[in-house]
């Protein structure tokens, strides 16, 4: 293949011009970075970079193959998502570096307008989440030293595609633009779309019967060469043209120039789906059996059709001459590095045992894979498994160092060069502690990213030590990850010396580099602080002082409370001055449960962020003052595959103050949408989201509504055409014989309310045909009114949680609601969907069956 023509005469300028750099010689190495694109820990199948917990799903030959040959790291970290760890690379700099900038993707603000804090602007002065065009990029610094440079893909932290090549430091851009997806992963008319810019464009024509007998064919692991051959007058896939762009690159170096090419895959990012997918590696993937933990064929495509473009530039690399080196192959004298931008997205990436995903600063977001191979074992220290710390901001002065350039003066580096690590796996890098910031929210789609600032250092006796600051409520998480991974066990209150001398050098650092922090977002804040702070580019030294933050000041990190012992300082926030915003904020979290943040009126005590069970109710004493609630939803793991969601509270107000809530101040509720604003004593109510058609002529929509005057509520039927029905608390809906329900009609029904020590139930139940009779009628219903009925049904009533009648709503009773809608005799039988959820219920919790 040839370079476009447009691109000839740039490179012939470029070979003629660089001819007498003073750098240029055979010893510099070419470089191959080379970054997949949101691909997690696991998503390979290659053991080494993951501790050996591969995908039982995804495979991954190539990369098995040059971990195997050349060394995999165990320990490399990237940034929470794809702008900030493509900043870092590009600089050099942490994101508060004014050569940076750039914290996470788009803003700081990804949590909606009713956080506690605000993040601060970041980017360019236009708000992109882009690279300063004065910064000096590792580009720009190989340039120097008489390299010919080519960037390859996604790019996304830039101003204009121009920029690419007028500021950022690379001679050729093939498809390097301002987006972070590639909007879609096959060309359409010759062309990749305004997704991707118009330099890859001369390698999006259809497959040939040569193209697929040269490029896809030889690399085929599993896959019906029938198949392949079908892709012949399809159209390209960017992940094949990618490689294409690649290897016409160095099938055109020639003469004394060394090349450095930034290879970013588009692949894994989203789209994925069966549409984005090559067509035979979908096949494939739709044939195999699915794992335990990985089964997403689109998404096995994706990774498969990577490793295959990996694998060519390999095989280009081996069986490809050198001409600085007659007599050699390229590979001889090719450094090849493998990474990722960031930790694999839940839902559809592996990330094994770590906590969290991308978006998030947990392991889960921040562990990736990464791989130094070369055919050169002074290169790369062949066949070895390196546990150095590497971070994003290493690669600047590490391809720096290996092609000999000298770096730019005026402009500060925080990583370190990694060259002497990846040639001996003996060496140390030098460093013990590594940094990340987050002064703002990442609150969307499952994540739920608040502001962070982090340590991790590794001490004298090799242990990796996770120090976290969580600001809205002023705590500390401390990790050993030797041990604990997958950030389980918070040893901040324990291991104190260990806390607190992370934290001393996590503010010193904080100073150092001149971070922002977020601003009070409403009202006021008073802390009585003892210790050190960091605020405002400055630490401060506090001697059991009050400290007050107003609305748009940044809200310090302390290190140590009034009392000494860690515990964060006592908030105090006036209500008056906050108006309609959220003193208390439910959010659903991960694991079922809802985190409860609470903001008080004065002289009332902390104002923390507590894990309340689903369905708990949330006590207020007497002198403590709501004005409003706030719902966020958040649908994680633990709902992912339920059919239907129903998330209710009620808060109530202990006036007798016996412990007991006696009146009630509001109900949070939400089914399946996310919650706005409950004033306390609002008339609540919610329907179903979709009518239930009966006999195709009649339409019923249900819903439950409550007053707080007379504490009533009700189950409200209405049925178009018809008359409408109420049913009283407790009362069991019965449907008539010639009325047919379909299975996942959602019915709800409240208990009787505030004056009982458990202040509120819900009984959620997904009706399916429980007697297998192909319909769900009145039959189904007896079957699920006998089941909590308790056994013999004597005295029992569908409010009654206790089912086995010993005095106690506990796993016994979940377990006999569990069965009875398991159906009779035939347990994994049931028809979709057949989920149950159990709300309230002694506020013991939520019981949920996933799908089968």
């Amino acid at each position: 293949m040839n370079l476009p023509t447009r691109q000839i005469l740039n490179s012939a300028a470029l070979t003629a011009g660089l001819s007498f750099a003073a750098c240029a010689n055979a010893q510099q190495p070419n470089i191959i970075f080379i970054m997949a694109d949101d691909l997690g820990w696991a998503d390979t199948s290659n053991t080494l970079t993951n501790l050996g917990d591969p995908s039982d799903f995804y495979q991954t030959p190539a990369l098995e193959r040059i971990a195997s040959e050349g060394m995999a790291f165990t320990n490399a970290y990237a940034n929470q998502n794809c702008a900030p760890t493509r900043t870092a690379i590009l600089s050099g700099a942490y994101a508060p570096r004014s050569t940076n900038n750039v914290y996470q993707v788009n803003s700081l603000n990804r949590g909606g307008n009713s956080t506690l804090l605000v993040g601060p602007d970041q980017g360019t002065p236009n708000g992109n989440d882009a690279l300063p065009t004065a910064t000096i990029t590792h580009a720009e610094t190989l340039q120097t030293a008489g390299y010919t440079t080519a960037y390859i893909g996604k790019f996304h932290t830039t101003n204009s595609a121009a920029e690419i090549v007028s500021d950022h430091g690379f001679d050729f851009n093939f498809g390097g633009d301002t987006t972070g997806g590639p909007g879609n992963y096959h060309a359409s008319g010759g062309t990749f779309g305004g997704s991707i810019s118009s330099g890859l464009d001369p390698y999006a024509a259809n497959y040939t019967q040569q193209y697929v007998d040269n490029n896809i064919k030889p690399y085929a692991n599993g896959t019906s060469l029938a198949a392949i051959d079908a892709l012949v007058g399809t159209s390209k896939h960017v992940t094949d043209a990618s490689a294409d762009a690649a290897i016409d690159f160095m099938s055109n170096m020639a003469g004394n120039d060394p090349f450095f090419i930034q290879y970013s895959s588009h692949a894994v990012h989203t789209p994925i789906g069966n549409s984005q997918a090559r067509d035979d590696l979908l096949a494939k993937y739709q044939g195999l059996p699915a794992g335990a933990e990985d089964s997403n064929a689109s998404f096995g495509a994706l990774i498969e059709g990577l490793d295959q473009s990996v694998n060519r530039l390999i095989d280009f690399l081996e069986a490809t001459p050198d001409p600085r080196s007659p007599g050699q192959m390229l590979d001889q004298n090719t450094l090849v590095v493998f990474y990722s931008d960031n930790g694999g997205r839940q839902s559809q990436s592996n990330n094994s045992v770590l906590k969290g995903q991308k978006g998030e600063l947990d392991e889960g977001g921040l562990r990736v894979p990464m791989i130094a191979w070369s055919g050169n074992s002074a290169l790369v220290d062949a066949g070895t498994v390196n546990d150095q710390v590497v971070m994003p901001v290493d690669f600047h002065q590490t391809f720096a160092s290996l092609a000999g350039a000298t770096l730019p003066g005026g402009q500060t580096f925080d990583g370190v060069d990694l060259s002497g690590v990846i040639a001996d796996n003996t060496a140390e890098t030098g460093r013990d502690s590594v940094f990340w910031h987050l002064p703002g929210y990442l609150v969307d789609g499952g994540r739920n990213q608040r502001p962070q600032s982090i340590i991790q250092k590794r001490d004298q006796g090799g242990t990796d030590w996770k120090l976290i600051y969580n600001y809205e409520d002023q705590s500390w998480e401390l990790y050993n990850l030797d041990t604990d991974i997958d950030e389980s066990t918070n040893l901040a209150n324990t291991e104190t010396t260990v806390r607190d001398e992370l934290g001393a050098e996590l503010l010193q650092w904080l100073d150092d580099v001149d971070a922002p922090l977020a601003t009070l977002r409403n009202g006021s804040a008073t802390f009585n602080v003892t210790g050190d702070a960091y605020a405002n580019g400055t630490i401060t030294n506090y001697t059991g002082q009050d400290v007050t933050i107003n609305a748009g000041e940044e809200l310090p990190i302390f290190l140590a409370a009034s009392d000494g012992g860690g515990d964060p300082p006592d908030i105090d926030v006036m209500l008056s001055q906050i108006a309609p915003a959220n003193p208390l904020v439910f959010n659903q979290q991960n694991n079922g449960n809802v985190g409860v943040q609470r903001t008080e009126a004065p002289n009332t005590g902390d104002g923390d962020t507590e894990t309340r069970n689903v369905g708990q109710s949330f006590m207020i004493a007497e002198d403590r003052v709501v004005n409003a609630i706030t719902l966020q939803s958040r649908l994680g793991n633990s709902f992912d595959e339920l059919s239907a969601h129903v998330l209710q509270m009620v808060v109530m107000k202990d006036t007798d103050d016996d412990g007991i809530g006696d009146t009630q101040v509001g109900v949070v509720s939400e089914y399946d949408v996310a919650g706005g604003v409950i004033n306390a004593g609002d008339y609540i109510t919610f329907e179903l989201d979709e009518a239930v058609l009966i006999e195709g002529t009649e339409t019923y929509h249900f819903e439950i509504f409550w007053t707080t005057e007379d504490a009533a509520h009700n189950l409200s039927l209405e049925r178009s055409g018809n008359n409408n029905g109420t049913y009283t608390d407790g009362t069991f809906l019965n449907v008539l014989d010639d009325t047919t329900f379909p299975a996942g009609s959602l019915m709800s029904i409240p208990a009787n309310g505030p004056q009982r020590d458990i202040t509120f139930y819900v009984l959620g139940t997904i009706l399916s045909d429980l007697d297998f009779d192909g319909d769900v009628d009145d039959a189904d219903f007896g079957l699920a009114f006998a089941s909590f009925t308790g056994p013999g049904g004597a005295g029992k009533t569908l409010t009654d949680g206790d089912l086995d009648g010993d005095g106690d709503v506990d796993d016994a009773d979940y377990g006999l609601a569990f069965a009875a809608f398991t159906g009779p005799g035939a347990p994994a039988n049931v028809p979709e969907p057949a989920s149950l959820l159990l709300l309230g219920l002694g506020g013991l919790g939520l019981l949920q069956r996933r799908r089968n």
